[in-house]
């Protein structure tokens, strides 16, 4: 099977025999070092660089591990996977890299994998963690790729506390800035879920009354690396919804965004 990883033309060949059943089924066993090997070869089968100019093949595939409750199990064995073995860890990654791959091939699978499982549950779970690793940063990432085309999901988040999540995660970085580039994409792409999740009306009154605001205005003073990240989420806030422009007035946002434009129009006439 793994050979045939590097031969999407023969993928249809594979779901016409009824073999994508057995595989996925494999997820569930009782040994973790058989679900760690059928996650390295779901990551192996949907790697883009091989499905890349196999659209057709690809899309068949995809239809099936759908249809086989890939996406399910998937994520159950991501609840019984431990980060601090270096197996199960990598096995961690390749189970977010397998779904970010199926989202590619088929842009629904965004979707589906939120109303099926329980996996923004997962990632906000792994965003709250304050040490940082990659599987938080490639979390992140997952979960900005889940937001950004989908009202749905934007919305479901938001009934989860996810705002509020979101934000504890960025005040981590309020007053010190990331130790290195990965954690730095990492904030970066925490500030993108953050600006999508805040597209839906409801999240955005969710994001005043979890004191956003005055986070972001925190965050400008400080002026760590997410100083522009706070002005963009701020920006997201009070676009079509006046209490956020209220709130910015009320706790002297106009102050701290005046310096900051002032600041880049000296800067720019020196």
């Amino acid at each position: 099977l793994k050979v045939l990883a590097s031969a999407p033309e023969f993928y249809p060949d594979l779901v016409s025999l009824n073999v994508v059943p057995s595989i996925v089924d494999l997820l569930n066993h009782d040994n973790t070092d058989i679900a760690i090997d059928v996650v390295q070869l779901l990551q192996d089968l949907t790697n883009e660089d091989v499905l890349d100019d196999n659209d057709d093949s690809a899309r068949v595939l995809v239809d099936a591990l759908v249809d086989n409750s890939a996406l399910e199990l998937l994520v159950q064995n991501l609840h019984r996977l431990n980060d601090s073995d270096p197996d199960e860890n990598a096995a961690v990654y390749g189970s977010l890299a397998t779904v970010e791959n199926m989202i590619e091939v088929k842009p629904a699978v965004a979707e589906l994998v939120c109303e099926k499982t329980k996996l923004l549950k997962w990632l906000l779970g792994k965003i709250k963690v304050r040490e940082f690793d990659s599987n938080k940063q490639y979390a992140s990432e997952i979960l900005a790729i889940l937001l950004q085309s989908s009202t749905v999901n934007q919305k479901k988040l938001g009934q989860m506390n996810g705002v509020d999540v979101v934000l504890q995660a960025v005040a981590m970085y309020k007053s010190k800035d990331p130790k290195s580039s990965d954690e730095e994409e990492m904030l970066e792409n925490l500030f993108d879920c953050l600006c999508c999740l805040l597209m839906p009306l409801e999240n955005k009154e969710r994001f005043v009354k979890a004191e956003g605001v005055e986070l972001m205005i925190i965050i400008m003073k400080q002026k760590k690396l997410a100083y522009g990240s706070a002005i963009r989420a701020l920006d997201f806030a009070m676009t079509k919804y006046p209490p956020a422009c209220e709130r910015f007035v009320d706790v002297l946002g106009l102050k701290t965004a005046f310096a900051a434009f002032m600041g880049k129009a000296s800067d720019a006439t020196t």
